[in-house]
């Protein structure tokens, strides 16, 4: 069963996906949302498959708006349902707002474009 986990903290687990999911050039300095974990306005996610850690979800939330900064699901368990799982309880725990999702263009930082035309 798939269960996510708020935190207040960024945990390797976190940290070792951001950096493999995320080109450099996408990536907003961790130290940046350590500060704004402190303000509450960006919320944190840890998902897991009983103790399998399976991936993570950035969210600046708002009075009226959530916005999906970044989401990732570790590499070698990709193609299994596990996003669009946490998609879905995304989606269902911010129902009373709009929501927002960054998107990445399937045309940017060369060689990584099949991955990105995959996803």
């Amino acid at each position: 069963m798939i269960t996510g986990k708020k935190v207040e903290t960024i945990s390797k687990n976190i940290k070792t996906l951001f950096r493999k999911s995320f080109h450099l050039k996408e990536r907003i300095p961790l130290w940046v949302f350590k500060k704004y974990l402190k303000t509450k306005e960006l919320e944190l996610t840890e998902y897991y498959d009983d103790d399998l850690f399976i991936g993570f979800t950035m969210i600046f939330k708002f009075d009226n708006f959530a916005y999906l900064l970044y989401f990732a699901t570790d590499p070698t368990i990709r193609s299994k349902g596990y996003g669009s799982k946490i998609i879905q309880q995304f989606i269902k725990d911010y129902r009373d707002k709009e929501i927002f999702f960054a998107i990445e263009k399937v045309t940017d930082f060369g060689n990584l474009n099949d991955n990105k035309t995959r996803r």
